[in-house]
């Protein structure tokens, strides 16, 4: 009897995984960021890690000072060249337009049918006036992005961005929100593929 149960032990335990045959999991999805623009005054831009596992997180700041004091709301599109990821829900508000306590609306999402495009809104809410980035370097919004499982690179670029002051008016000062960063994906066990041109 003891030798039947040490057999059936045995059994069930090779069925579970505890002999042979076990298969490990894939290999992690890892990030590499370069070619993101210098931060300067009055201008919108992005830093990321040179590395990072998935969720990468993509930061978009603005440099300091800005010659405007009345920045109320910032709203641009995030747009990837290729599906190599896919935007991770939520966004995580910065330290720009919540200063002194005021209340802000963020909002970001991918484009129904362009899930390459995230279009990002944050604004000041209420009869408030704007407010001014000081540092050299105040962060705005963090993105997170996953991986889709598809190596490959793909350029991040802004597009209809644009910066409001407290009467909803264009602020002609903060522009230039250009910048094209490359982003790529490849498992860690794979050696890192060559950029795209």
């Amino acid at each position: 009897m003891t030798a039947f149960l040490t057999a059936l032990c045995l059994a069930l335990c090779l069925r579970c995984g505890g002999g042979g045959g076990h298969h490990g999991a894939p290999a992690p999805m890892l990030f590499s960021c370069s070619g993101a623009a210098a931060i300067t005054p009055d201008q919108i831009s992005i830093t990321c890690p040179a590395f990072s596992a998935s969720p990468l997180l993509m930061t978009v700041v603005i440099g300091g000072p800005t010659t405007s004091s009345d920045i109320y709301g910032v709203k641009f599109d995030l747009v990837f060249s290729q599906p190599i990821m896919t935007f991770d829900t939520p966004a995580i508000e910065g330290t720009l337009l919540n200063q002194s306590g005021a209340a802000t609306t963020l909002d970001a999402a991918a484009s129904p049918g362009d899930p390459d495009r995230v279009v990002v809104s944050i604004t000041r809410t209420g009869a408030v006036s704007g407010t001014q980035a000081a540092a050299a370097s105040t962060t705005i919004v963090i993105l997170g992005f996953a991986a889709t499982g598809l190596d490959g690179t793909a350029t991040v670029t802004f597009e209809n961005a644009q910066a409001v002051d407290s009467t909803l008016t264009p602020i002609g000062s903060i522009g230039g929100m250009c910048m094209a960063t490359m982003c790529t994906l490849w498992r860690e066990s794979s050696s890192q593929p060559s950029s795209q041109s």
